[in-house]
């Protein structure tokens, strides 16, 4: 299977990150992604505006107990 990557400009540097899982809750869009060659996990909402990922921030509790779930396998985050 082939790797989605996407990259995004950090510190005036392009760092790719690979794709772990997207899924929906609540009428959000939500991704979760690592930095290649790095183990740690990050997560945002998106939509895609003219083709282009645009990521913003987890905002509430709510969000990040469900990407928990997600993560740990407790619900499908489809």
């Amino acid at each position: 299977m082939n790797d989605l990557i996407f990259e995004a400009k950090e510190n005036d540097k392009m760092v790719k990150f690979k794709i772990i899982k997207f899924f929906k809750y609540k009428d959000k869009n939500y991704i979760i992604y690592t930095e290649e060659g790095n183990d740690e996990l990050f997560a945002s909402t998106y939509i895609i505006k003219n083709n282009e990922l645009i990521l913003d921030e987890i905002k509430t509790e709510e969000e990040w107990d469900y990407i928990d779930k997600v993560l740990e396998g407790e619900v499908n985050g489809s």
